[in-house]
């Protein structure tokens, strides 16, 4: 019985040094803003930091903005065919945390029962980002569709 037991917990150990960690999570925090009115940078006046909003944060797979459902108010989704990863609650000062395996994913913002993001790259991925193991920076998410800029 024992001999199977160290068998196994040698398996395991092996297999963890073979194939590394990836199955091990990380902490990613970031905080969710709120601007509204005008954004519009003015050489008199410093940018006002905007407000923290309570709301959710969706972590999907890797998304082309032509995967979204477009709802007709620019950059809402009403889905994505790809597969939800994570999401989190940010609290009312708009903080959030959230466990996630290092990767690439796209990042959007829960919007009346939509997704919303009017970010994406080159590529056309919607608002992506990298997890690393380490040194992740906070995100900083904009809800800013009642902003003007």
């Amino acid at each position: 019985m024992l001999n199977k037991a160290l068998k196994w917990s040698l398996y395991l150990v092996a297999a963890t040094f073979f194939l590394g960690c990836s199955g091990t999570k990380v902490v990613v925090t970031g905080k969710l803003q709120k601007p509204t009115g005008n954004q519009m940078p003015s050489p008199d006046l410093p940018n006002e930091i905007p407000a923290g909003m309570s709301g959710f944060v969706y972590f999907f797979e890797p998304t082309l903005v032509n995967m979204g459902v477009p709802s007709g108010e620019v950059g809402t989704f009403l889905m994505t065919n790809k597969t939800l990863i994570a999401k989190s609650l940010a609290n009312k000062e708009g903080f959030f945390k959230v466990k996630l395996r290092p990767g690439n994913y796209t990042v959007m913002i829960g919007k009346n029962g939509q997704f919303y993001s009017n970010i994406s790259n080159l590529e056309g991925f919607i608002n992506p980002i990298v997890v690393e193991k380490k040194d992740n920076k906070p995100l900083v998410l904009s809800a800013d569709w009642d902003a003007i800029y």
